[in-house]
């Protein structure tokens, strides 16, 4: 996977998945989430804004790099797009190790969601990345647990 080439070659301790469709509407969120990594005792941990799209939305979360290491990946590589997100966030969630910072939000500005589709949104869903995606998360949910298994014992 392209992102964890990157994630190898990216400097900092603060990794962050995330396009050109996204706005940073709040400010100050940069210091909060320097702030609260600062503070975590075990630095392999998982942070996320506010979505705009849902309040309970958890995408383009923060991962450090502690957790990047004792994973072995940033990306998970089953994964040709969809789910990353869903993946990482349920690891530090059943291992505690999840802060969303909700005083901050991130907003999605995408054609798709006012109507108009981009080539890339259209692309990718006809070549049935998503329904591919959604299956290998079904199937490989073993892989998941032994994922958590690895940050609760490992």
């Amino acid at each position: 996977h392209v992102l964890n080439m990157l994630a190898a070659h990216a400097r900092g301790d603060l990794l962050m998945i995330v396009g050109d469709d996204t706005i940073f509407a709040t400010p100050g969120w940069d210091t909060a989430l320097i702030k609260a990594y600062e503070a975590l005792d075990d630095k392999r941990h998982v942070f996320s804004l506010r979505d705009s799209r849902s309040d309970s939305g958890t995408p383009h979360p923060v991962v450090t790099r502690a957790l990047v290491e004792a994973l072995g990946y940033l990306a998970p590589p089953l994964f040709l797009h969809f789910y990353v997100d869903t993946w990482l966030v349920e690891i530090a969630k059943a291992t505690g190790k999840f802060t969303k910072l909700d005083d901050y939000l991130l907003v999605h500005d995408k054609p798709s969601d006012r109507g108009v589709p981009d080539h890339t949104h259209t692309r990718i869903r006809d070549m049935g990345w998503h329904e591919r995606d959604a299956m290998t998360y079904k199937l490989c949910q073993r892989y998941l647990q032994a994922d958590i298994d690895r940050i609760l014992h490992g």
